[in-house]
């Protein structure tokens, strides 16, 4: 069983996806498998980028690299077509390897990667605009100009389903836990 979990920023897919842990399932963090794709395709990524977004220490540069690419679609997708290819390879082998163990798969490009393929069972997690602002403000000390301008560039992002796509329930994640959790357990997951 794959539950996908898709959202846009600071709507709360990592509060949903660790309910599902606590509660027995495996995490596949998709995002976090981009922080693993930017190492190994370094040499792609500074070619088709620049050493601009290069570190000290020669590294990728995260902030660099994303003032970049949330600033120009076409370069967001130069990016996706370089990382999101061993994005997709390996959540495939992290739920391959999850065996029987239900799985918590989340990320924000469910959709567009093609992941939705993968899931038995989607959560589209929203929340409320002030909320998501005031999470990135705190999570990722980010300020309210930046975060508009991620919002702004995940506008179109929502659930897109396909021929193979799997049920999609909707979550609002309003900042509280129970209530949360409470929407889940009336969905029916396995083990909630």
């Amino acid at each position: 069983m794959v539950i996908g979990i898709g959202g846009g920023y600071c709507s709360g897919k990592s509060t949903v996806a660790q309910i599902l842990i606590d509660a027995g399932y495996r995490e596949v963090n998709v995002d976090a498998l981009g922080h693993s794709a930017l190492m190994h395709s370094r040499d792609q990524v500074v070619k088709r980028f620049g050493p601009q977004i290069l570190a000290e220490d020669g590294a990728i540069d995260r902030a660099r690299l994303g003032a970049v690419v949330f600033a120009d679609q076409a370069a967001r997708r130069d990016l996706e077509r370089i990382v999101h290819p061993r994005m997709v390879a390996e959540a495939e082998e992290l739920i391959e390897a999850a065996g029987v163990t239900p799985v918590a798969m989340h990320a924000a490009l469910l959709f567009s990667m093609g992941l939705d393929r993968l899931c038995d069972r989607i959560l589209w997690v929203r929340a409320p605009l002030f909320t998501r602002i005031r999470r990135g403000m705190a999570r990722d000390n980010r300020r309210v100009g930046r975060i508009l301008r991620i919002l702004w560039t995940q506008r179109t992002l929502r659930p897109q389903p396909g021929p193979e796509s799997a049920d999609i329930d909707s979550v609002v994640n309003r900042g509280n836990r129970d209530a949360l959790v409470g929407q889940l357990r009336r969905l029916r997951l396995p083990g909630i």
